[in-house]
């Protein structure tokens, strides 16, 4: 069944009784917390879709001598998304609402009817590759995942390491990429493991404590990568 307008304000209900070899089960109830809301308007994602044209030809041309190049190469066109869904436990603190999101209605910031409402815009954009920050591992679990891999993607969340129940989570369109490795690293690990080193960037670190220890030892970013 697929909600239409005549169910918008309604809370819709299910109930399923499983049969297997001419037995049949105890049936199950759920019911929809939330009200059948209308499908948010995309029309402004029409407005986004200003694509870079990448391949061996496109990246040899605009990056010279060193572009990619080399014979037998073929171009593979590909899709790739970056966006920040803006976790909810930043939404939810009520210093926040009142300094950064003063402009938005409570029901704008709902986090279910914000999430969906996001998700439906990331699935617009037919991305083969989807890389999103300030994801809840909640809404990785309930929502994002199921979502996209029931539109052919396969998917793999990093929470932060500082007790935030947020992270960065990477989608892959199955059909044109095939991962053979997905890793996340704390951003504190990679940075200590960098200040060895003896570019500009590591001497600022050991130049500068105090942002040092901010980096090293309370940023709890992770970097996600992934091979195809």
């Amino acid at each position: 069944y697929v909600p239409g307008p005549t169910d918008i304000g309604t809370y819709l209900e299910a109930e399923a009784t499983p049969w297997r070899g001419g037995e049949r089960g105890d049936p199950a109830w759920a019911a929809c917390r939330e009200p059948v809301e209308a499908a948010p308007d995309l029309a402004a994602v029409a407005l986004r879709r200003e694509w870079l044209t990448c391949g061996p030809a496109a990246l040899a041309k605009e990056a010279g001598p060193r572009g990619v190049t080399g014979e037998g190469a073929q171009e593979v066109p590909l899709r790739v998304l970056s966006y920040n869904l803006l976790a909810d436990q930043y939404v939810s603190q009520e210093r926040n609402r009142r300094n950064l999101f003063s402009h938005a209605t409570d029901a704008v910031l709902h986090a279910p009817r914000r999430l969906s409402a996001a998700a439906l815009e990331v699935l617009a954009h037919g991305a083969d590759l989807i890389c999103l920050q300030e994801v809840d591992r909640a809404a990785y679990d309930s929502l994002l995942l199921p979502l996209l891999r029931a539109h052919g993607y396969g998917g793999a969340h990093a929470s932060k390491t500082n007790g935030a129940t947020e992270g960065c989570a990477i989608f892959w369109r199955e059909a044109k990429l095939i991962p053979e490795a997905v890793e996340a690293a704390p951003v504190a690990d990679l940075v200590s493991r960098h200040l060895a080193g003896g570019d500009g960037a590591a001497a600022l670190l050991r130049e500068h404590g105090a942002l040092r220890e901010v980096i090293t030892r309370r940023v709890g970013s992770v970097a996600q990568t992934a091979v195809f």
